[in-house]
C-alpha cells in the first residue's frame, strides 16, 4: 500500500498537481472517525494519513477529505431514512470519491475485504467496482503512466478504451468472467436482432404496428432497441464493439447512423475515420454533427488530412454542425487552419445570435499560434467600427490565461 501511495506522489509531482491536501492529524482523524458507527479499516486510515483529500484524484472525481466523507455518509443515511429504504445505502459504506451525485464507496464491514462500490444516486444501482483499495490504486497508477488519464485544456480527462485494457490486467478471474458474461449477453441480443431482420420481411401489420407504437421521440420499438444496443455497445469501451457499430452505419434511420457514429468516437476507432469522413456529407444534420463529434474524439495533431473536410464543414447550414467542426479542428491544433478560422470568425462577428464565434475563438486559442493575435489585429482596419470592439474581445479571450 505504501509503495503505491509513493508512486502516486511521484506522478503528482511530475504533473505539478497543486490541489493535494496534507495528511490528516491524529486528533482530527479520531474526532471524525468517532462520528461513524463502524471502525475505519486501517488501509483507509493510511489513505487519509497520506493525503486528506485530493481534487481531481481521477478524472471528474475528488478524493474526499475525511470531514467531507463523513458528512456525505450522514447525508446518504438521512436520505435513505427519508425514503424509508434500508437497501438504498448500506450503513457500512463510506464514500471516498465523489463527482456530481456519483460516489465510490468502501465497504467498512470487517467481514469483507474493503471492496469498492460505485453508485449514481439518480439511478440507485450499486455495482462492485474493485475488490479492494490496492486494486483500485494500481489501476489508477497505470492509468496515469499509460496516459489513460491525461491533461487536456487544463482538465484531467480519460481514454476509457485504454482504461478498460488497464483494468483487465488487474481484475480477478471472477471479475473478468463477469465482464465477459455481460459482453456475451449483449452479443446474443445483437445476433437476435440481426436474425429477426434477416429471417422475415415485415408484414403490413408489422409496419402499421411500428407506426402506432412509437415513443415520445417518434422512434419505433425496433429503432428504440437499436438505440439501446448501440449505447450499451460503446459503453462497454470494448474494441470488439467497433465492428457491430460499423454495421449500424448502413441503417435507414439517420438517428441510428448518428448514434453509431458517435459510438465509434467514444471507442476511439481510428480505423473508422474514412467512414466517419463520408458521413460529414450526409443529408441529415444529426449525422453530420455526431460524425464531427466522433472525429474530434479520435483526431490528433498529426491528422493533417482531416483539415480540409472539417474546414469545409464550417460552411454547414446548421450552427451545431459548425460548432462540432470547430471543436474537431481545435483537436488538430494545426496552424494551417488559422487563416480560414480567422476569416470565418470575422464573418460571424455581426451575428449576435450565433454562439459559433466563441467556439472558433476557443479553437484559435487551442492552436496557440503566435501569429493569431497579430492577424486579428490586422483585421481591425478592414472591418466596420462596430466590429472592432468584437475583435478586441476575441483577442482578450485568446490571451486570457484560464479561459
Amino acid at each position: 500500500m505504501q509503495e503505491l501511495l509513493e508512486q502516486l506522489d511521484n506522478i503528482f509531482e511530475v504533473l505539478e498537481k497543486e490541489d493535494v491536501s496534507p495528511p490528516i492529524s491524529d486528533e482530527k482523524f479520531r474526532q471524525l472517525a468517532g462520528r461513524l458507527p463502524f471502525k475505519i479499516p486501517s488501509i483507509i486510515e493510511n489513505l487519509y494519513r497520506w493525503h486528506d483529500g485530493i481534487e481531481r484524484f481521477i478524472p471528474s472525481y475528488d478524493l474526499l477529505p475525511l470531514s467531507y466523507a463523513v458528512a456525505e455518509y450522514e447525508n446518504l443515511i438521512a436520505l435513505g431514512e427519508e425514503f424509508q429504504d434500508e437497501l438504498f445505502f448500506d450503513k457500512n459504506f463510506l464514500p471516498i470519491l465523489y463527482a456530481d451525485k456519483s460516489y465510490f464507496l468502501v465497504d467498512c464491514n470487517p467481514n469483507y475485504e474493503e471492496s469498492i462500490y460505485y453508485i449514481f444516486l439518480e439511478l440507485g444501482d450499486l455495482q462492485e467496482k474493485y475488490e479492494n483499495i490496492e486494486q483500485m490504486l494500481q489501476i489508477i497508477i497505470d492509468a496515469y503512466l499509460s496516459r489513460a488519464y491525461y491533461i487536456e485544456e487544463g482538465s484531467l480527462v480519460k481514454n476509457p478504451v485504454l482504461l478498460r485494457k488497464i483494468e483487465s490486467k488487474y481484475l480477478s478471474p471472477e471479475q473478468l468472467n463477469e465482464r465477459e458474461a455481460e459482453w456475451n449477453k449483449l452479443c446474443d441480443e445483437l445476433h437476435e436482432l440481426k436474425n429477426r431482420e434477416r429471417s422475415q420481411e415485415q408484414s403490413k401489420q408489422d409496419v402499421q404496428s411500428e407506426k402506432l407504437y412509437v415513443d415520445l421521440f417518434g422512434r419505433s420499438p425496433k429503432d428504440l432497441q437499436k438505440s439501446i444496443l448501440i449505447r450499451q455497445l460503446y459503453h462497454t469501451y470494448d474494441e470488439r464493439a467497433i465492428c457491430y457499430l460499423t454495421e449500424f452505419l448502413s441503417d435507414n434511420n439517420p438517428d441510428i447512423i448518428a448514434e453509431a457514429a458517435y459510438g465509434l468516437g467514444e471507442l476511439r476507432a481510428r480505423e473508422k475515420l474514412p467512414e466517419l469522413l463520408k458521413l460529414l456529407n450526409h443529408p441529415a444534420q444529426v449525422v453530420r454533427n455526431l460524425a464531427a463529434c466522433a472525429i474530434r474524439e479520435i483526431a490528433s495533431p498529426e491528422d493533417e488530412l482531416l483539415i480540409q473536410p472539417l474546414l469545409a464543414l464550417l460552411a454547414d447550414e446548421a450552427h451545431i454542425v459548425q460548432i462540432s467542426a470547430a471543436k474537431a479542428l481545435g483537436q488538430l491544433r494545426n496552424p494551417k487552419t488559422v487563416a480560414t478560422l480567422i476569416n470565418f470568425l470575422i464573418n460571424s462577428l455581426s451575428d449576435k445570435k450565433s454562439k459559433v464565434k466563441y467556439h472558433v475563438i476557443s479553437v484559435l486559442r487551442q492552436i496557440g499560434d503566435d501569429e493569431v493575435v497579430e492577424r486579428l489585429k490586422q483585421q481591425k482596419s478592414k472591418v466596420p467600427p462596430n466590429q472592432v470592439r468584437l475583435i478586441d474581445e476575441a483577442i482578450s479571450l485568446i490571451e486570457k490565461p484560464n479561459w
